[in-house]
């Protein structure tokens, strides 16, 4: 179905259908003919490696894409819709212009498996460099100069840079390495490594 011709596409007609759909169709197409609904692998790549035991390959990374198509929407819009900032609680607060609550944020870094409390401080970092660049972008819209996100939120400015730190394209997707291994042992000992060099 997604790799049919739509007659009516534009700019050019016959384009298929996954190729010209509206971003949000299109994350549930590409989740639908992925792995793991998730991970989508180029046939015409080669493995990055291979043994015996293992290989590795290439894939393009759309977990995180609707929530992050969901939060460019927020960012670019001038006036914020109160559903976005509104709580469980029934409160609203944190509306900010160009920024989003640090909690939508971490939920997207939790999507991409990050750690919320390293990319906090990711963010933090980021900002702290605007302001000591005197960015505009990120000065006028605060007051005090503080650099609190739960205060100011996390601005377009800091999450853009931030996706890019994470190799994040402009769709919300990151190419990444998929490694598949033949047994349950293998797999438990390289945990097990993987540990104790992190550790």
């Amino acid at each position: 179905l997604i790799s049919l011709e739509n007659p009516n596409s534009e700019p050019t007609s016959n384009i298929p259908i996954m190729q010209c759909s509206a971003p949000k169709c299109a994350v549930v197409m590409k989740s639908r003919v992925s792995f793991l609904g998730r991970y989508m692998f180029d046939p015409m790549e080669p493995p990055l490696h291979k043994t015996e035991t293992s290989i590795v390959l290439k894939a393009k990374d759309i977990g995180a894409m609707e929530k992050y198509l969901h939060i460019q929407t927020i960012l670019s819009e001038s006036d914020p819709d109160i559903d976005d900032y509104s709580h469980s609680c029934g409160s609203v607060y944190g509306i900010k212009k160009s920024a989003i609550e640090v909690n939508t944020f971490t939920r997207f870094c939790e999507k991409l498996g990050l750690d919320k409390s390293r990319s906090i401080g990711e963010a933090e970092a980021l900002l702290r460099d605007f302001y000591e660049k005197d960015d505009i972008s990120v000065m006028s819209q605060d007051e005090g100069g503080e650099i609190n996100l739960n205060r100011i939120g996390v601005k377009k400015i800091v999450f853009d840079e931030f996706c890019q730190l994470h190799g994040i394209d402009s769709t919300g997707c990151r190419v990444v390495a998929v490694k598949f291994m033949k047994s349950r042992k293998g797999f438990e000992l390289e945990l097990q490594c993987r540990e104790i060099l992190q550790g």
